[in-house]
């Protein structure tokens, strides 16, 4: 008996393009960080704030990734759960860079 395969390609091919997705987000924010710390009025509380949450958002959303990598790799639920308990976290800090900035 042949046992089925439970990876999915379309996740994996969806999480590698989601890990460049997520580096270019960050280069492009650190940009926007720089010009709001030039041209704007910007306490600098608020952009060391706003900078800590930046890498915190990153460092999370590369560790969802990962997870998720090596739980649809593995077969194994309980990295895919945990990636997808992250997402949330991801989603509400992408929602604030995006709209209650």
């Amino acid at each position: 008996m042949r046992q089925q395969q439970l990876s999915f390609l379309p996740l994996q091919v969806l999480l590698h393009f989601n890990g460049y997705y997520t580096f270019l987000w960050l280069a492009l924010n650190i940009v926007i960080f720089f010009y709001k710390a030039n041209k704007l009025f910007y306490t600098v509380t608020a952009l060391r704030w706003e900078t800590s949450m930046l890498f915190l958002t990153y460092l999370i959303d590369f560790t969802r990734i990962k997870m998720a990598t090596r739980g649809n790799k593995t077969e194994n639920a309980v990295p895919l759960i945990w990636s997808c308990g992250l997402s949330v976290a991801v989603a509400v800090a992408y929602i604030f860079f995006l709209n209650l900035q």
